[in-house]
């Protein structure tokens, strides 16, 4: 199976494209690909509700805080 994130975006497209059109079956797409069931039912969801640019993951940052310099045990 291939690892999160090492299929381009254009390659998704096309691979739901295909199946949209009924080019391809899933089966095929998904051996071709390496991927699971799963991960291709994602695809389509994603690309149906928000259209090709729904295939493209957009990269969310994770939020970091600040930490604070007081410390109880730390004696001036």
């Amino acid at each position: 199976m291939s690892l999160k994130g090492k299929i381009p975006p254009e390659v998704k497209i096309q691979a739901v494209e295909d199946y949209l059109a009924i080019r391809k079956g899933s089966t095929q797409i998904r051996e071709e690909l390496g991927i699971r069931l799963s991960t291709f039912q994602a695809w389509l969801r994603k690309y149906q509700t928000e259209e090709p640019a729904g295939c493209i993951r957009k990269r969310v940052l994770p939020v970091t805080r600040r930490r604070s310099s007081w410390r109880p045990w730390r004696t001036i």
